[in-house]
């Protein structure tokens, strides 16, 4: 695998959404590619600069639906930094599902060297097998099957604290059924660090919670959820959200397809989206396919060379 290059060492900067073959195709150091927590917490910076959020947490209101509403921080400026705000797109947080001893099993990783669809050498097969087909149905080719070694070196990574492994039912998860291949659970942007009887989040919704909206680290039982976590849900709060939503595959899906071997998805995260009131405001999805049309979205990172 490429060396590991620390986040204070990487170039971030916020490309211009576009084609497939701009976002994916042409990524070669893709050590530069940020994680879903990376941009929530980049949000958290800017809604700073903005007046919007104090270092203690506290929101003020007024400002942040005037930030969130600024043209100059809209998608169709890209070129103006201050677009992070809305933008959406693909991440490198990494999806890998198996089936262990019957069960569906979810790897997601906050390194991006375990996101399999985004190393360099997978990019192309990837890229064919995950593309939505349009037209077509049944589909075929929708999900990406790694080699053994790729699927192994995700496991291993566990033990590294970088990767999270969720085992998971319906019931686990408390899943709510959206399509025959994926379901979500709800995160209450108030109540998520109550008791699961009174709306809080359980064990295993709290570590993946974590790692998406969070600092991407481990659920720490001790502390409980990171600054930044609750802080962000104070800005989706505070912007008239109550929910937000974690797509994960149906495991039916995944025990059906996963059984002769690991499959991955693309990760995907949602803008504030203030204009509509649905499941998908700042939701993160660790089921996305991949769609080469103009317009769809984009990942955040550095293009250093051009393929």
């Amino acid at each position: 695998m490429p060396e590991l290059v620390s986040l204070e060492q990487r170039v971030i900067e916020s490309t211009p959404r576009g084609t497939l073959s701009q976002s994916f195709r042409q990524v070669a150091d893709w050590t530069s590619i940020q994680l879903a927590y990376q941009v929530c917490n980049d949000k958290l910076k800017r809604l700073r600069a903005r007046g919007a959020l104090d270092e203690h947490g506290n929101v003020n209101t007024v400002k942040l639906k005037e930030a969130l509403a600024d043209p100059n921080e809209a998608l169709s400026n890209p070129n103006n930094p201050n677009f992070l705000l809305n933008w959406f797109g693909w991440t490198g947080t990494g999806a890998m599902y198996t089936v262990e001893n019957g069960k569906a099993v979810l790897y997601l990783s906050n390194d991006v060297r375990n996101n399999l669809v985004l190393r360099p050498e997978n990019i192309a097969k990837a890229i064919k097998q995950l593309k939505r087909l349009r037209g077509y149905w049944p589909r075929r080719l929708t999900n990406y099957r790694p080699n053994e070694k790729d699927a192994s070196e995700v496991k291993e990574s566990v033990s590294a604290g970088t990767t999270a492994r969720v085992e998971y039912d319906a019931d686990s998860l408390r899943l709510i059924n959206d399509t025959n291949d994926l379901s979500y659970f709800e995160v209450n942007t108030v109540n998520y660090d109550k008791p699961v009887e009174e709306g809080g989040l359980n064990g295993d919704q709290r570590e993946l919670a974590e790692r998406t909206w969070g600092n991407g680290e481990k659920y720490n039982e001790a502390k409980g959820f990171s600054n930044e976590f609750r802080q962000y849900m104070a800005i989706l709060n505070a912007a008239g959200k109550k929910t937000t939503n974690f797509f994960i595959l149906n495991p039916e899906y995944v025990k059906a397809y996963a059984k002769k071997g690991a499959i991955c998805r693309v990760s995907w995260l949602f803008n504030f989206n203030l204009d509509h009131d649905d499941d998908f405001d700042s939701s993160f999805l660790a089921v996305d396919r991949l769609d080469d049309t103009e317009g769809i979205g984009g990942l955040r990172g550095l293009l250093t060379q051009v393929a």
